[in-house]
Order: structure tokens, then C-alpha cells, then sequence
């Protein structure tokens, strides 16, 4: 009983005021459209997230990492391989030009799993990766 003497103390406001009643029903309509945008959007982004992640084979191969950090030595990286297992050696280093800090990453083409191996695509061929005496692929803002 009381929602309907509610209600209609509302809708008496409302026949009086139009305009506050067609500006709250636009508000509600803006505020759902942009609901359902920013979702959408969300839902692109954590495909895209995926598709790159698997696209770099991120989660579909093993990482030998130390507990404690750092690096693994290369007596053990070498006992692996002498091991059978099939393990390929990721190097990474900083490097300062200038005021700017460059985050370097080397990976052996020749040891890489078959999963990954879409990281040679990169470079023009494996000969041309092995062959010239020193490769640097960068972005042109990065060159500059």
C-alpha cells in the first residue's frame, strides 16, 4: 500500500516535470549504453591479453627460474643439456645510450622448442639470424 502512495507521489511529480522525467530516463539509457561499452571492451582486452599470450607461447612452455632470483649458472644449464633435458637460454641485460635505459633480450634460435620457434619469424630467416656478425631489432623511436 505504502509503494503505491509512493509511487504515485512520483509519477504526479513527473507529470508536472517532463523534462526531469525524459532526462532521468536519458541518464539511465547513457548510463547503460556506457555499462555495456566499457564490458565489451574489457572482454576484447583480456582476449587480446590471451591471444598475445599464447602467440608468445608464454604458458605453454616451462621456465627454469632460481628461487632465490638471478641466474642460473652455467655449470647447471649445461648438466641440464647433458641431462637430455631440451632447454634453450634466455639472456637479458640492460644497457644505458645516452639518458635512456634499453632492456636487452637474446634467445638461441638453434636451441629453441618447436612451440616458440615463431620468435625466428622475426628475423629474415635463420641464416640471416646466425649469419650476420651483429643483429639489433628495435621500434624506430627506440633507434632514434
Amino acid at each position: 500500500m505504502r509503494a503505491l502512495v509512493v509511487l504515485g507521489a512520483l509519477l504526479s511529480h513527473w507529470r508536472r516535470h517532463k523534462v526531469q522525467l525524459a532526462m532521468l530516463l536519458l541518464g539511465l539509457a547513457l548510463a547503460t549504453g556506457l555499462w555495456t561499452g566499457v564490458q565489451a571492451i574489457n572482454a576484447e582486452a583480456r582476449a587480446s591479453y590471451t591471444r598475445a599470450a599464447e602467440t608468445l607461447a608464454g604458458d605453454r612452455l616451462s621456465r627454469i627460474v632460481p628461487k632465490e632470483g638471478g641466474w642460473i649458472a652455467q655449470a647447471d644449464y649445461i648438466a641440464l643439456r647433458r641431462a637430455g633435458w631440451q632447454v634453450s637460454p634466455l639472456v637479458e641485460g640492460e644497457v644505458r645510450i645516452g639518458p635512456e635505459r634499453v632492456r636487452l633480450l637474446g634467445v638461441d634460435p638453434l636451441t629453441l622448442p618447436a612451440e616458440a620457434r615463431m620468435l625466428n619469424s622475426v628475423a629474415t630467416g635463420l641464416a640471416a639470424f646466425t649469419l650476420a656478425r651483429t643483429t639489433l631489432y628495435t621500434a624506430p623511436q627506440t633507434a632514434e
